[in-house]
């Protein structure tokens, strides 16, 4: 049973890695080759690729090793006995039946998790933690905390990530936020700026979808530019700001450097670009991952003939 497990895992392996060309890191919307996040998703910019293929394959080799040991090592569990049964129970048999019955739980969690990555988002992995948690805590015998170890070493790195991760996605959300407040006290209404998901939708998101005389929503016309440009969510959220400011995480898009790092769905949505833009200001923040100062930079298109003011 072992080896047809380790064969299905092989097979699966060189299916995704080698046919598909698909490397670590699979799960593509926090965990990706650019750090947290991809271009362009919650804020326009271009982002340096910090993650190769060489480490990507690294990544995927040891998580596949990783997948065939834990298989293996359920498979090797002791079948309960009927005087392990007995009552009063004996704590280790039960303990021995719980954790197989877990593991075998999240290997087939796992198993469907492989079967519909296409559709495989962060937040759908919540569901691995109860059987994680029984095989992690079930594992460890009365009064031995050695093999916590092994699951620290995989963790650890993982909670740095997202901690890190986290704090930068905060960190440049406040400065953009910092450089479109910076625009409105110069007298710029916010329907002409674009400084990313979260202050577009705090300042123009009811604006945008008003309730019409008949009841559906309307958003504004859209008048001087078409919206080539822009970023995804300003159609799908904001359509009524005319990016005339655009508050960037770089001063020009230069696709050539990144977009070969892009995950699939990425690409499928529309890329804006920075044409016409020159830089009018720049705010820093700081960078947990990778460790430094970051940048957030105010852009104007004087191209761009704002229609007036719709309130």
């Amino acid at each position: 049973a072992t080896l047809v497990v380790w064969s299905g895992i092989g097979a699966a392996f060189v299916w995704r890695s080698v046919y598909l060309g698909q490397l670590f890191p699979y799960l593509r919307n926090k965990i990706t080759r650019f750090g947290f996040l991809t271009p362009n998703e919650v804020i326009v910019g271009a982002r340096e690729v910090w993650w190769g293929d060489t480490l990507g394959w690294i990544a995927s080799v040891l998580l596949a090793l990783g997948a065939a040991i834990f298989v293996a090592r359920w498979l090797r569990g002791r079948e309960p006995r009927d005087a392990d049964l007995a009552y009063p129970p004996d704590p280790e048999p039960v303990r021995a039946v719980v954790v197989r019955f877990a593991g075998l739980l999240l290997a087939l969690q796992l198993a469907y998790g492989f079967a519909t990555f296409g559709i495989l988002f962060d937040r759908h992995l919540i569901a691995l933690l109860p059987a994680a948690l029984v095989v992690l805590v079930g594992s460890q015998a009365p009064g031995v905390h050695v093999r916590l170890v092994p699951y620290a070493l995989c963790l650890v790195p993982y909670a740095l990530y997202a901690v890190a991760g986290t704090h930068d996605v905060h960190a440049f959300s406040r400065a953009a936020a910092a450089a479109g407040d910076r625009l409105i006290a110069r007298g710029v209404d916010p329907q002409r700026i674009d400084a990313g998901l979260a202050f577009n939708g705090w300042h123009m998101y009811e604006r945008s979808w008003e309730m019409g005389p008949d009841g559906p929503p309307r958003h504004y016309a859209r008048e001087g530019r078409a919206g080539a440009q822009d970023a995804y969510y300003l159609s799908g959220l904001t359509p009524a700001i005319l990016t005339q400011y655009v508050v960037s995480l770089s001063p020009t898009m230069q696709p050539e450097h990144w977009q070969h790092a892009l995950p699939y769905w990425a690409r499928m949505l529309k890329q804006p670009t920075l044409d016409n833009y020159h830089v009018i200001d720049e705010l820093p923040y700081r960078r947990y991952w990778p460790w430094g100062e970051g940048h957030v930079y105010t852009l104007l298109d004087p191209t761009v003939e704002p229609a007036p003011v719709q309130r």
